[in-house]
């Protein structure tokens, strides 16, 4: 297959094919392909590949790419079955067959996704790895653990969605200049510093402006809220040594925050995406924003464009288990400034609502955005509003008895009093 890549240029089918799994015998090799192709969007020449790996046997190869893909699961698939064969023998003797058919089952079907040796989900022999997670989550929820997924942040979403779980598909949508990039910027740095890994893609803006986005939202998340964004991005009113230390004290020794951005890549597109999660690993990504991504499979018009967009990123969550959230445009028909958007308002194409798992819609009123949830697949309706200051990057769910809006009953009421 690396041979067969060397001589093609054809990386992302095997990509699209999750390979990843498979390769072990070669997977420096394999690493160092994927690496530069994610970095110079191009494969390395055989001259490249062969300075760095001499030893490595070059050949001709004259197959189709899809028969490599298969011997190449096929292999993995038979070097891995030998071992859980082996395994079990020994499991056999110590605990019995009931416990060793369940974890053989539990491998075998494991093995059979990921070297896609099994391309469907059989319920009924599925049931030992369904029980097997419910047994997990419930001793994480034993051992303190409020949230399954990774926080958001607000307690009003974290309580209906429990956290961003694996494959979610989560959309932000609003008109512009209505905070959403903020919000989800302090939605990833939430996770960061929760432990989580974050990859957020910003086609918007450049490396240095979404590093002093980071930065101030840092500030206001840990809670002194003192490194404003408009001090950063116009070079005044602000101390050099005092950010220094400061920036140098918050990142001492933590993991990374990767960003991705569109200055050294000519096209940034589902398979950039794809390539990307599977370079870095992340538990979380941000896609900032989805109408300047461009469609690996050349639409012309708009609509085809995110329609493409969206369907494929929704598999790249599911595929990876990563959430992925993903910010959107709005085109309003009317009260575009004063009123949340409605799910039928998404811009351009319905399908980024059709595909989420939640879709959340907002508006700003002075420093307060009110945010609705229009799309649930697993929660009922909910709303909420943050006080909000995005000079300082500071966030701050409003609770119902301090909340600027009031209900009808409540107008009514003071109206009594």
């Amino acid at each position: 297959m690396l041979n067969h890549i060397l001589k093609t240029g054809d990386i992302v089918s095997p990509l699209n094919a999750d390979v990843e799994k498979s390769f072990m015998l070669y997977r420096e090799e394999w690493d160092f392909v994927r690496d530069y192709h994610t970095k110079y969007r191009e494969v390395p020449s055989k001259t490249v590949f062969m300075q760095k790996f001499d030893n490595f046997d070059e050949f001709d190869t004259d197959g189709n790419i899809l028969h490599y893909i298969e011997e190449l699961h096929k292999w993995k698939a038979k070097h891995t079955l030998q071992e859980i064969l082996t395994g079990g023998a020994s499991n056999l003797r110590d605990y019995g067959p009931y416990d060793t058919i369940n974890k053989m089952n539990t491998a075998i079907a494991k093995l059979g996704r990921d070297t896609r040796m099994i391309r469907d989900l059989d319920l009924v022999g599925n049931a030992n790895e369904r029980l097997e997670s419910l047994r997990e989550r419930i001793e994480l929820r034993a051992s303190g653990k409020t949230l399954l997924g990774i926080p958001s942040g607000f307690p009003t979403i974290d309580a209906h969605m429990g956290g961003w779980q694996k494959g979610d598909y989560i959309l932000m949508a609003a008109e512009t200049g209505m905070g959403k990039s903020f919000v989800a910027m302090q939605m990833a740095v939430n996770a960061w510093l929760e432990g989580y890994r974050i990859m957020y893609f910003s086609l918007e803006l450049s490396g240095e402006q979404i590093g002093y986005r980071f930065d101030t939202v840092l500030s206001g998340t840990l809670g002194d809220g003192e490194i404003h964004n408009s001090a950063l991005t116009h070079a005044q009113d602000i101390t050099y040594d005092k950010y220094k230390n400061w920036l140098g004290e918050v990142v001492l020794d933590k993991h990374p925050f990767v960003v991705v951005t569109n200055e050294d890549l000519d096209d940034v597109n589902q398979n950039t995406i794809l390539a990307k999660v599977e370079q870095w690993k992340p538990d979380l990504v941000v896609l900032d924003y989805l109408g300047l991504f461009d469609d690996a499979s050349g639409a012309t018009g708009e609509t085809e464009k995110l329609k493409n967009l969206s369907k494929s990123i929704k598999r790249i969550a599911i595929k990876t288990g990563v959430p992925h959230i993903v910010i959107s445009g709005i085109t309003m028909k009317d009260g575009h400034r004063e009123r949340v958007p409605r799910l039928d308002e998404l811009g351009w194409s319905k399908q980024p609502g059709y595909d989420s798992d939640l879709c959340l819609t907002m508006v700003l009123h002075g420093e307060t955005i009110e945010m609705h949830a229009v799309k649930m697949r697993r929660c009922g309706p909910f709303q909420l509003h943050i006080k909000s200051n995005f000079d300082k990057g500071t966030f701050k769910e409003l609770g119902k008895h301090n909340s600027v809006f009031q209900t009808k009953e409540e107008e009514n009421e003071s109206e009594e009093v």
